[in-house]
């Protein structure tokens, strides 16, 4: 169960997130807890788009980029065809 609106904890206190449970009478459990911004939140649900993303960056921080440059106009038009 877990209980109404956590206490401040030294964890919360640090700047850290974290989760209060009370398990019993006497007893609590504590967790670390992350938080993801919600407009992140899709990409840790789509593994292998996460996967693409991680490789894109680690080769432009390795300065590897494309030999071709981008088709601007193929870009605008598929743009264009998307919903807002």
């Amino acid at each position: 169960m877990v209980v109404g609106t956590p206490p401040l904890t030294l964890l919360s206190l640090m700047g850290c997130s974290d989760i209060l449970e009370q398990i019993g009478e006497t007893e609590i459990k504590l967790e670390l807890a992350a938080v993801i911004p919600e407009r992140e939140l899709w990409l840790y649900k789509n593994p292998e788009t996460k996967s693409l993303l991680e490789i894109g960056l680690e080769q432009a921080k390795s300065k590897q980029f494309s030999s071709s440059p981008p088709d601007l106009d193929a870009d605008q038009m598929l743009a264009d065809q998307l919903e807002d």
